[in-house]
Protein backbone atom coordinates (compact mmCIF):
# COMPACT_ATOMS: atom_id res chain seq x y z
CA UNK A 1 0.00 0.00 0.00
CA UNK A 2 1.11 3.70 -1.15
CA UNK A 3 1.65 6.16 1.78
CA UNK A 4 -0.13 8.87 1.33
CA UNK A 5 2.43 11.38 0.34
CA UNK A 6 4.85 9.20 -2.04
CA UNK A 7 4.05 10.14 -5.05
CA UNK A 8 2.95 6.66 -7.46
CA UNK A 9 5.56 4.56 -9.24
CA UNK A 10 5.27 5.22 -12.96
CA UNK A 11 5.93 2.73 -15.07
CA UNK A 12 8.97 1.60 -16.39
CA UNK A 13 9.22 3.52 -20.14
CA UNK A 14 9.43 0.40 -23.20
CA UNK A 15 12.22 0.62 -25.70
CA UNK A 16 11.80 -1.47 -28.54
CA UNK A 17 15.07 -2.50 -28.37
CA UNK A 18 13.88 -4.83 -25.66
CA UNK A 19 10.95 -5.92 -27.12
CA UNK A 20 13.40 -8.48 -29.68
CA UNK A 21 15.41 -11.44 -28.51
CA UNK A 22 19.45 -10.55 -28.83
CA UNK A 23 20.40 -11.30 -32.69
CA UNK A 24 24.01 -12.36 -33.78
CA UNK A 25 26.79 -9.61 -34.22
CA UNK A 26 26.59 -7.93 -37.48
CA UNK A 27 29.32 -9.14 -39.50
CA UNK A 28 32.22 -6.85 -40.39
CA UNK A 29 30.47 -4.71 -37.53
CA UNK A 30 32.87 -4.95 -34.39
CA UNK A 31 36.52 -5.35 -36.11
CA UNK A 32 36.29 -2.74 -37.91
CA UNK A 33 33.54 0.29 -36.75
CA UNK A 34 33.25 -0.11 -32.95
CA UNK A 35 31.75 1.71 -30.70
CA UNK A 36 33.10 5.40 -30.87
CA UNK A 37 33.20 5.36 -34.55
CA UNK A 38 30.08 7.73 -35.62
CA UNK A 39 29.17 11.00 -35.49
CA UNK A 40 26.63 13.74 -34.27
CA UNK A 41 23.88 12.22 -36.16
CA UNK A 42 24.46 8.72 -35.85
CA UNK A 43 26.26 8.05 -38.62
CA UNK A 44 29.81 5.44 -39.21
CA UNK A 45 32.37 8.05 -39.90
CA UNK A 46 33.76 7.77 -43.41
CA UNK A 47 37.40 7.34 -41.67
CA UNK A 48 38.00 3.44 -40.96
CA UNK A 49 38.38 3.26 -37.11
CA UNK A 50 39.87 0.16 -35.34
CA UNK A 51 39.33 -0.42 -31.76
CA UNK A 52 42.41 1.30 -30.70
CA UNK A 53 42.31 4.30 -32.40
CA UNK A 54 42.18 7.70 -30.54
CA UNK A 55 40.48 9.68 -33.07
CA UNK A 56 37.36 8.10 -32.31
CA UNK A 57 35.27 9.81 -29.48
CA UNK A 58 32.00 8.89 -27.79
CA UNK A 59 29.48 5.81 -29.10
CA UNK A 60 27.39 5.69 -32.28
CA UNK A 61 24.01 5.96 -31.81
CA UNK A 62 22.76 2.11 -32.06
CA UNK A 63 19.02 2.98 -32.99
CA UNK A 64 20.40 5.48 -35.77
CA UNK A 65 22.74 2.47 -37.08
CA UNK A 66 20.91 -0.40 -36.01
CA UNK A 67 17.55 -0.14 -36.90
CA UNK A 68 17.64 3.30 -39.47
CA UNK A 69 14.95 4.99 -36.83
CA UNK A 70 15.55 8.58 -35.80
CA UNK A 71 17.98 8.61 -33.18
CA UNK A 72 17.20 9.40 -29.36
CA UNK A 73 18.05 13.12 -28.26
CA UNK A 74 21.43 12.80 -26.32
CA UNK A 75 21.10 13.82 -22.53
CA UNK A 76 23.65 16.58 -21.81
CA UNK A 77 27.07 15.88 -20.48
CA UNK A 78 26.44 12.22 -21.39
CA UNK A 79 27.23 9.76 -24.45
CA UNK A 80 25.92 9.77 -27.68
CA UNK A 81 23.56 6.99 -26.35
CA UNK A 82 23.59 6.95 -22.75
CA UNK A 83 24.80 4.49 -20.15
CA UNK A 84 24.64 0.80 -21.91
CA UNK A 85 23.67 1.40 -24.89
CA UNK A 86 26.55 1.26 -26.88
CA UNK A 87 27.89 -1.33 -27.94
CA UNK A 88 25.81 -3.47 -26.07
CA UNK A 89 23.00 -1.85 -28.62
CA UNK A 90 24.70 -2.67 -31.72
CA UNK A 91 25.47 -6.56 -30.84
CA UNK A 92 22.30 -7.14 -29.47
CA UNK A 93 19.62 -5.59 -32.27
CA UNK A 94 16.62 -7.18 -33.81
CA UNK A 95 15.57 -8.98 -36.69
CA UNK A 96 17.23 -7.44 -39.58
CA UNK A 97 20.04 -5.52 -37.26
CA UNK A 98 22.71 -8.05 -38.66
CA UNK A 99 22.01 -6.56 -42.44
CA UNK A 100 21.20 -2.79 -41.97
CA UNK A 101 24.74 -1.67 -41.99
CA UNK A 102 25.60 -3.12 -45.65
CA UNK A 103 22.45 -2.57 -46.59
CA UNK A 104 21.32 0.93 -45.36
CA UNK A 105 25.00 2.81 -44.67
CA UNK A 106 27.56 1.34 -46.29
CA UNK A 107 27.17 2.33 -50.49
CA UNK A 108 28.87 0.31 -52.94
CA UNK A 109 31.82 2.93 -53.24
CA UNK A 110 32.66 2.42 -49.51
CA UNK A 111 31.98 -1.33 -49.82
CA UNK A 112 34.67 -1.21 -52.67
CA UNK A 113 37.22 0.77 -50.39
CA UNK A 114 36.50 -1.56 -47.70
CA UNK A 115 37.22 -4.92 -49.60
CA UNK A 116 40.81 -3.16 -50.90
CA UNK A 117 41.79 -2.63 -47.37
CA UNK A 118 41.17 -6.08 -46.73
CA UNK A 119 43.35 -7.25 -49.71
CA UNK A 120 45.88 -4.16 -49.54
CA UNK A 121 46.52 -5.53 -45.62
CA UNK A 122 46.66 -9.32 -46.71
CA UNK A 123 49.20 -7.95 -49.15
CA UNK A 124 51.45 -6.17 -46.44
CA UNK A 125 51.57 -9.05 -44.21
CA UNK A 126 52.84 -11.66 -46.96
CA UNK A 127 55.30 -9.14 -47.90
CA UNK A 128 56.61 -9.55 -44.45
CA UNK A 129 56.32 -12.68 -44.01
CA UNK A 130 59.41 -15.01 -43.78
CA UNK A 131 59.13 -16.89 -46.83
CA UNK A 132 58.70 -13.69 -49.25
CA UNK A 133 62.15 -11.97 -47.38
CA UNK A 134 63.65 -15.37 -47.79
CA UNK A 135 62.25 -15.62 -51.61
CA UNK A 136 64.35 -11.74 -51.81
CA UNK A 137 67.70 -13.29 -50.70
CA UNK A 138 67.53 -15.83 -52.74
CA UNK A 139 65.28 -14.91 -55.73
CA UNK A 140 66.65 -17.96 -57.94
CA UNK A 141 65.40 -21.15 -56.01
CA UNK A 142 66.87 -24.51 -57.54
CA UNK A 143 65.80 -28.12 -57.97
CA UNK A 144 69.14 -30.05 -58.43
CA UNK A 145 72.46 -30.51 -58.54
CA UNK A 146 75.29 -30.77 -61.57
CA UNK A 147 78.14 -32.37 -59.99
CA UNK A 148 80.76 -31.19 -63.26
CA UNK A 149 83.95 -33.12 -63.94
CA UNK A 150 86.55 -31.83 -66.49
CA UNK A 151 88.85 -33.60 -68.50
CA UNK A 152 92.37 -31.27 -67.86
CA UNK A 153 93.88 -32.07 -71.09
CA UNK A 154 91.07 -30.54 -72.70
CA UNK A 155 91.41 -27.64 -70.50
CA UNK A 156 94.42 -26.20 -70.93
CA UNK A 157 94.20 -27.17 -74.70
CA UNK A 158 91.32 -24.48 -74.80
CA UNK A 159 93.62 -21.96 -72.39
CA UNK A 160 97.29 -22.69 -71.85
CA UNK A 161 97.61 -20.03 -70.03
CA UNK A 162 100.27 -21.03 -67.27
CA UNK A 163 98.71 -24.97 -67.73
CA UNK A 164 101.92 -27.75 -68.14
CA UNK A 165 101.38 -31.07 -66.81
CA UNK A 166 98.24 -31.26 -66.40
CA UNK A 167 96.75 -34.09 -64.38
CA UNK A 168 95.68 -37.29 -66.33
CA UNK A 169 92.84 -38.02 -64.77
CA UNK A 170 89.10 -36.76 -64.48
CA UNK A 171 89.19 -34.00 -61.78
CA UNK A 172 86.48 -31.88 -60.23
CA UNK A 173 85.61 -28.72 -62.22
CA UNK A 174 82.37 -28.18 -59.30
CA UNK A 175 79.58 -28.62 -57.52
CA UNK A 176 76.40 -26.36 -59.03
CA UNK A 177 72.58 -25.69 -58.34
CA UNK A 178 70.83 -25.30 -61.24
CA UNK A 179 69.46 -21.90 -62.19
CA UNK A 180 71.09 -20.14 -59.24
CA UNK A 181 74.24 -18.47 -58.83
CA UNK A 182 75.92 -15.42 -56.48
CA UNK A 183 73.51 -16.05 -53.74
CA UNK A 184 75.50 -14.55 -51.34
CA UNK A 185 78.02 -12.05 -51.99
CA UNK A 186 78.94 -11.37 -48.35
CA UNK A 187 79.57 -15.11 -47.37
CA UNK A 188 83.43 -14.63 -48.95
CA UNK A 189 85.91 -17.57 -49.70
CA UNK A 190 88.12 -18.79 -46.51
CA UNK A 191 90.56 -20.65 -47.33
CA UNK A 192 90.93 -21.43 -43.73
CA UNK A 193 88.13 -23.31 -43.49
CA UNK A 194 89.35 -26.19 -45.71
CA UNK A 195 92.87 -26.40 -44.63
CA UNK A 196 91.86 -30.03 -42.91
CA UNK A 197 91.01 -31.01 -46.79
CA UNK A 198 93.66 -29.16 -48.93
CA UNK A 199 95.35 -32.18 -49.61
CA UNK A 200 92.53 -33.74 -51.29
CA UNK A 201 91.65 -30.42 -52.79
CA UNK A 202 94.84 -30.45 -55.02
CA UNK A 203 94.75 -33.99 -56.08
CA UNK A 204 90.93 -34.06 -56.51
CA UNK A 205 89.98 -30.44 -57.05
CA UNK A 206 93.03 -28.32 -58.37
CA UNK A 207 93.51 -25.59 -60.33
CA UNK A 208 94.32 -26.66 -63.71
CA UNK A 209 95.06 -23.38 -65.39
CA UNK A 210 97.22 -22.10 -62.46
CA UNK A 211 100.37 -24.75 -61.23
CA UNK A 212 101.21 -22.88 -57.89
CA UNK A 213 99.90 -25.32 -55.18
CA UNK A 214 99.15 -22.03 -52.96
CA UNK A 215 96.90 -20.39 -55.99
CA UNK A 216 93.16 -21.00 -54.49
CA UNK A 217 91.38 -18.33 -57.52
CA UNK A 218 89.29 -21.38 -58.53
CA UNK A 219 88.02 -23.04 -55.23
CA UNK A 220 87.04 -18.80 -54.55
CA UNK A 221 85.53 -18.74 -57.81
CA UNK A 222 83.09 -22.20 -57.16
CA UNK A 223 82.33 -20.91 -53.25
CA UNK A 224 81.13 -17.40 -54.60
CA UNK A 225 79.34 -18.28 -57.53
CA UNK A 226 78.10 -21.58 -56.87
CA UNK A 227 79.01 -22.95 -52.84
CA UNK A 228 76.99 -19.85 -51.16
CA UNK A 229 73.58 -21.36 -53.30
CA UNK A 230 74.38 -24.61 -52.46
CA UNK A 231 74.24 -23.60 -48.63
CA UNK A 232 70.80 -23.49 -48.79
CA UNK A 233 71.23 -27.50 -47.76
CA UNK A 234 72.21 -28.64 -44.21
CA UNK A 235 74.24 -30.86 -45.79
CA UNK A 236 76.46 -27.97 -47.64
CA UNK A 237 75.76 -25.09 -45.35
CA UNK A 238 79.66 -24.39 -44.52
CA UNK A 239 82.41 -24.28 -46.94
CA UNK A 240 84.08 -27.45 -45.31
CA UNK A 241 81.30 -29.17 -45.87
CA UNK A 242 80.40 -27.96 -49.89
CA UNK A 243 84.03 -28.75 -50.46
CA UNK A 244 83.97 -31.77 -48.35
CA UNK A 245 80.67 -33.43 -49.87
CA UNK A 246 82.28 -33.26 -53.59
CA UNK A 247 85.51 -34.56 -52.65
CA UNK A 248 82.66 -37.67 -51.35
CA UNK A 249 80.66 -37.30 -54.18
CA UNK A 250 84.22 -37.92 -56.60
CA UNK A 251 85.08 -40.88 -54.97
CA UNK A 252 81.48 -42.46 -54.80
CA UNK A 253 81.16 -41.40 -58.52
CA UNK A 254 84.54 -42.77 -59.20
CA UNK A 255 84.62 -41.77 -63.00
CA UNK A 256 88.21 -42.85 -64.05
CA UNK A 257 87.18 -46.18 -62.82
CA UNK A 258 84.58 -46.31 -65.01
CA UNK A 259 85.69 -45.24 -67.99
CA UNK A 260 89.01 -47.98 -67.75
CA UNK A 261 87.17 -50.67 -66.94
CA UNK A 262 84.86 -50.62 -70.18
CA UNK A 263 88.20 -49.58 -72.36
CA UNK A 264 87.93 -45.99 -72.59
CA UNK A 265 91.07 -44.27 -72.21
CA UNK A 266 93.25 -41.34 -73.76
CA UNK A 267 94.45 -42.49 -77.06
CA UNK A 268 94.95 -41.05 -80.50
CA UNK A 269 92.21 -43.01 -82.14
CA UNK A 270 88.97 -41.38 -82.04
CA UNK A 271 85.75 -43.38 -80.33
CA UNK A 272 81.61 -43.20 -81.19
CA UNK A 273 80.13 -41.07 -78.68
CA UNK A 274 76.83 -43.08 -78.74
CA UNK A 275 79.04 -45.64 -77.49
CA UNK A 276 80.56 -43.83 -74.48
CA UNK A 277 77.08 -42.44 -73.37
CA UNK A 278 75.90 -45.99 -73.46
CA UNK A 279 78.66 -47.13 -71.37
CA UNK A 280 77.81 -44.51 -68.84
CA UNK A 281 74.19 -44.88 -68.60
CA UNK A 282 74.65 -48.99 -68.24
CA UNK A 283 76.88 -48.74 -65.44
CA UNK A 284 75.19 -45.59 -63.32
CA UNK A 285 71.72 -46.15 -64.16
CA UNK A 286 71.44 -42.57 -64.77
CA UNK A 287 72.05 -40.70 -68.34
CA UNK A 288 75.21 -37.83 -67.39
CA UNK A 289 75.68 -34.67 -69.88
CA UNK A 290 78.49 -34.86 -72.05
CA UNK A 291 80.64 -31.80 -73.27
CA UNK A 292 82.85 -31.44 -76.08
CA UNK A 293 84.95 -28.80 -77.71
CA UNK A 294 83.71 -28.60 -81.51
CA UNK A 295 86.16 -29.44 -84.35
CA UNK A 296 88.70 -26.54 -85.56
CA UNK A 297 88.98 -25.78 -88.83
CA UNK A 298 90.89 -28.61 -90.35
CA UNK A 299 89.76 -31.00 -87.26
CA UNK A 300 87.03 -33.94 -88.19
CA UNK A 301 86.36 -34.56 -84.33
CA UNK A 302 85.25 -32.97 -81.28
CA UNK A 303 87.13 -33.05 -78.15
CA UNK A 304 85.71 -34.68 -74.88
CA UNK A 305 86.23 -32.23 -72.32
CA UNK A 306 83.37 -32.22 -69.13
CA UNK A 307 80.70 -34.84 -68.08
CA UNK A 308 78.30 -33.70 -65.71
CA UNK A 309 76.29 -36.35 -63.06
CA UNK A 310 72.88 -34.31 -61.60
CA UNK A 311 71.74 -35.27 -58.20
CA UNK A 312 68.51 -34.22 -56.20
CA UNK A 313 68.73 -32.59 -53.13
CA UNK A 314 68.77 -35.32 -51.28
CA UNK A 315 72.01 -36.50 -52.65
CA UNK A 316 70.53 -39.40 -55.06
CA UNK A 317 71.76 -39.51 -58.75
CA UNK A 318 69.15 -38.81 -61.57
CA UNK A 319 69.21 -38.34 -65.44
CA UNK A 320 70.48 -34.84 -66.89
CA UNK A 321 69.17 -32.50 -68.94
CA UNK A 322 69.90 -29.32 -70.36
CA UNK A 323 71.01 -26.46 -67.36
CA UNK A 324 67.86 -24.67 -67.14
CA UNK A 325 68.64 -20.68 -67.14
CA UNK A 326 71.81 -21.94 -68.23
CA UNK A 327 74.85 -21.86 -70.64
CA UNK A 328 76.29 -24.93 -72.17
CA UNK A 329 79.94 -22.92 -71.89
CA UNK A 330 82.47 -23.62 -69.40
CA UNK A 331 83.16 -20.63 -67.50
CA UNK A 332 85.01 -17.87 -67.98
CA UNK A 333 87.96 -18.90 -66.52
CA UNK A 334 88.26 -22.03 -68.68
CA UNK A 335 87.37 -19.92 -72.33
CA UNK A 336 89.78 -19.09 -74.99
CA UNK A 337 88.23 -16.32 -77.69
CA UNK A 338 85.50 -18.40 -78.76
CA UNK A 339 86.07 -21.61 -78.16
CA UNK A 340 83.52 -22.98 -75.34
CA UNK A 341 82.45 -26.71 -74.62
CA UNK A 342 78.91 -27.60 -75.74
CA UNK A 343 76.63 -30.88 -75.62
CA UNK A 344 78.82 -33.14 -77.87
CA UNK A 345 77.06 -34.11 -81.00
CA UNK A 346 76.36 -38.22 -81.50
CA UNK A 347 77.01 -38.22 -85.19
CA UNK A 348 80.64 -36.49 -84.77
CA UNK A 349 83.84 -38.89 -84.16
CA UNK A 350 84.79 -37.73 -80.61
CA UNK A 351 88.71 -37.69 -79.62
CA UNK A 352 89.80 -38.18 -76.49
CA UNK A 353 93.22 -36.70 -76.10
CA UNK A 354 96.52 -37.91 -73.98
CA UNK A 355 98.45 -35.00 -74.73
CA UNK A 356 98.10 -30.74 -74.67
CA UNK A 357 98.53 -29.91 -77.90
CA UNK A 358 98.76 -26.26 -78.57
CA UNK A 359 95.89 -24.01 -80.19
CA UNK A 360 95.67 -23.02 -83.05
Amino acid sequence: MLKKNQPKQQDEPKHPHKLLPPQPAAPFLLPWYPAGCGDAAGRLSPRVCGPSSRQCRGRPRAAAVVSGGAAPSRPPGRGLAGPGRGRAALVGSAGAAGRSYLDNKMKPAKLHHWILGWFFMALCCWCTSDTFIQSDIHPHAWKKLYFAHHWPVTVCKMNANDCHDPPKYWTIHGLWPDRAEDCNRTWHFNVTEIKDLLSDMRHYWPDVLHSSLNRTQFWKHEWDKHGTCAATLEVLNSQKKYFGKAIELYQHVDLNGCLLKAGIKPSSSYYKMTAIKETLTRFYGVTPKIQCLPPEEGEEAQTIGQIEFCFTKELQLVNCTAREGGSNAMHAHLKLGTSELSVCNDTLPTYYPSEVQNHK
